[in-house]
């Protein structure tokens, strides 16, 4: 096979193979068009090109972006990010709130001391009615009876079963001494008979008393009467008046509070997957508590996301708890 390539000047009959022709062709043909070119485009124009670079710039912005709110987007277990701690720490349902190791980590003044105490009473009253039997030997028993005063009682720190502490403190104080003169009997004239028999009824009621206190006192309560000393304390804090459960602040705030209760339990008991699902459920039910209360009132909505301590994002929208979340979050935090 032989063909002809003409030039400006005259026409050389060349004879060539096939192979050499098409290279010749290709080599012929601007870059852009060529089959296997490797170089770059030279037929873009200045404005596809700014148009480009632009684009480029704003899809790294916008990668960026999603990678910073991807950082700080909030836990929905907990409601806050991990670089947000102190809206939980420093929120109004923190700080109504007991904790465990807090109620049954604490010692009651009025366990120690027991027999100390009933026994310097005693003491006391004892050398009292002896100096005043020296002065007045007829005077009359019951003068001297109420001269006796019970040591002033030592409540504790938290009371069980929601009782008032101005109350208890008042029936401990008046009781030991109504039933210390009655069990002191008619009208004595010998007043170290009656100081004896004081003492003596005086250390059975200082007994009594401190064994109703221990009764009353909140660390002999469990896990279950903890929880409901914690929402009853919840009810008085975020109610308008007492009884008043039904208020969403309060029902958002009593979830939460149960929220982080079942999350310490599953930080110390990490195989414990069966309250897992349980605990994704309170948080959809606490997401649905505020969506109502935001669609009442917006200014409540806010002040409510502040005191319970959740940030908005960890409730608005489509709340996702994913497994590999909740597993780094439990696990996480031992």
């Amino acid at each position: 096979m032989s063909f002809i390539i003409q030039k400006t000047s005259s026409s050389i009959p060349i004879t060539a193979s096939a192979n050499t022709a098409s290279k010749l062709c290709s080599a012929c043909l601007p870059a852009a068009r060529r089959h296997f070119s490797q170089s770059a485009t030279t037929n873009e124009s200045k404005a596809k090109r700014k148009s480009r670079l632009v684009r480029k710039n704003h899809l790294e912005h916008k990668q960026q972006i999603a990678t910073q709110l991807k950082l700080q987007q909030p836990n929905p277990v907990t409601g806050a990010a991990k670089s947000n701690d102190q809206l939980w720490q420093n929120s109004k349902l923190k700080n109504v709130l007991l904790d465990r190791q807090q109620v049954w980590g604490n010692t009651v003044s009025v366990l120690s001391g027991e027999t100390s105490s009933s026994s310097s009473s005693s003491s006391t009253s004892i050398s009292t009615t002896e100096q005043e039997s020296q002065e007045t030997r007829e005077s009359d028993s019951a003068d001297n009876a109420s001269e006796f005063q019970l040591i002033e009682p030592t409540l504790p720190t938290h009371l069980n079963f929601g009782l008032d502490p101005a109350i208890i403190k008042d029936f401990s104080t008046n009781f030991p001494l109504v039933a210390t003169s009655a069990a002191i009997g008619p009208h004595l004239s010998a007043t170290h008979l009656l100081a004896k028999r004081f003492s003596e009824a005086s250390g059975k009621e200082l007994e009594k008393r401190n064994s109703m206190l221990r009764v009353l006192d909140l660390r002999n309560a469990n896990a279950k009467g903890i929880e409901v000393e914690n929402t009853r304390r919840i009810i008085k804090a975020f109610g308008e008046h007492e009884g008043d459960s039904g208020r969403p602040e309060v029902q958002a705030a009593i979830i939460t509070a149960r929220i982080h209760n079942l999350l310490s339990h599953l930080t110390t008991q990490p195989r414990d997957v069966n309250n897992r699902r349980p605990l994704r459920s309170l948080i959809q039910q606490r997401a649905k508590v505020l969506k109502y209360l935001r669609s009442v009132d917006v200014a409540r909505y806010e002040t409510c996301l502040k005191d319970i301590g959740v940030e908005p994002r960890a409730v608005e929208g489509e709340v996702i708890v994913e497994k590999k979340t909740l597993r780094e979050l439990i696990r996480g935090a031992q």
